[in-house]
């Protein structure tokens, strides 16, 4: 199954913020849901569940997604 740009790009910023941040997944969304503001920072028009993003990083290839993180952590 392939996975569209914006489902990963949505993955990969709630990922990243919980991972700078130290920050539950769940806690990410709530805080993205309610605030608006928030929601224009990361340029996200639509807020997941966190049962979607953990259904969509399921669908990844773990040796795939830890070299695309270091790339981009690297870049």
């Amino acid at each position: 199954m392939a996975l569209s740009l914006d489902k990963l790009v949505f993955t990969f910023k709630i990922i990243f913020s919980g991972m700078f941040f130290v920050l539950d997944i769940q806690f990410i969304l709530n805080e993205l849901e309610s605030k608006e503001k928030l929601r224009k920072y990361f340029n996200i028009s639509e807020v997941w569940s966190a049962d979607q993003v953990y259904k969509t990083l399921s669908l990844l290839d773990s040796e795939k997604l830890m070299r695309a993180l270091n790339w981009i952590l690297n870049s």
